[in-house]
């Protein structure tokens, strides 16, 4: 599951690539404890967290290595 607390496209599009296996979740959150989005591994672990500035190429890696190759034509 992406959880986005910033409603942001960017991170919509990229959970869009693995749409059959993640969640995208808008949602704001009452304590964010500094980060905008988090991604969240199938055991309920936190796989990837951002904060300001974060690289989403590291999401993406973080989405693969947990959830497997993007879908076909992504």
């Amino acid at each position: 599951m992406l959880l986005d607390f910033d409603a942001g496209r960017p991170l919509q599009a990229l959970a869009s690539r693995w749409r059959d296996r993640v969640a995208y979740v808008a949602s704001d959150a009452q304590d964010r404890l500094g980060l905008r989005a988090v991604l969240v591994r199938p055991d309920g672990f936190v796989a990837w967290a951002r904060e300001d500035g974060a690289n989403l190429d590291d999401a993406a890696r973080a989405a693969t290595r947990w959830s497997g190759a993007p879908c076909a034509g992504n």
